[in-house]
């Protein structure tokens, strides 16, 4: 049952990058608001598609959910390769995973927030739009820990027939070169490096989406390796 629960997670965890997508349409944030917009315009946006804002907020909050649980199974697959000593990097990557679900939350509900009373002064509207973004993308910092912790366990394993191929942990090594270009993000409104450039947004939206890919084929087979091993014991 602990196998079949963990398969389970494991697919509700890689709708993630889907959910979240689904709620950027479904609020008109894909792509994001240009933070070049002014007052009027930001306010207009919000309270001209208020249902729109409040229903894909709502949608992209259930991808802190799919966070949650795929984190609690990587770590469960990290374990078994840590088995014989203090799984402190599976413990890293645990606490990493479960905080990097914190801005899919806590910005959805900044960007109700701003929809959610037609009355608000417009200078308020345009400041938690800025705030719902800038927490989006600039809290970046916990992925690249959880990543460097998965790679590091992952190369760790000297198993003859490891739970994960190197490759991986060394794909986890550049998922965590993508994000820190978050840092550069509050020095622009236009170009490359704003929130609606290439480096805050669209890089780590492919890094993201291709990550859940591949760490959802790769917990498959290794929770698929740890029946086969405990049916052999």
């Amino acid at each position: 049952m602990n196998t079949q629960s963990q398969k389970i997670c494991a697919f509700l965890g890689v709708l993630t990058p889907l959910i979240m997508f689904c709620g950027f349409i479904a609020a008109g944030f894909f792509p994001p608001l240009e933070p070049s917009l002014d007052v009027n315009s930001v306010n207009a946006y919000f309270m001209d598609n208020k249902m729109r804002v409040l229903l894909g907020s709502g949608i992209m909050q259930l991808a802190g959910g799919g966070m949650i649980v795929f984190t609690a199974v990587i770590a469960a697959q990290l374990r078994r390769i840590e088995h014989r000593k203090t799984p402190v990097l599976t413990y890293i990557q645990l606490g990493a995973g479960f905080v990097t679900a914190i801005p899919f939350i806590i910005g959805a509900l900044i960007w109700i927030t701003a929809a959610f009373r037609p009355d608000r002064p417009p200078e308020l509207v345009l400041l938690m739009s800025d705030l719902g973004w800038i927490v989006f993308l600039g809290f970046w910092f916990p992925t690249p820990v959880q990543n460097i912790a998965i790679g590091a366990v992952i190369l760790s394993d000297k198993k003859q027939k490891p739970n994960f191929p190197r490759w991986v942990g060394y794909f986890c090594f550049w998922e965590s070169l993508v994000f820190p270009a978050a840092m550069i993000m509050p020095f622009f409104v236009t170009g490359p490096f704003a929130w609606n450039g290439l480096f805050p947004f669209w890089l780590p939206a492919i890094a993201f989406g291709s990550w859940f890919l591949v760490m959802y084929i790769f917990l498959l087979k290794s929770i698929k390796q740890q029946e086969i091993e405990e049916t052999v014991t």
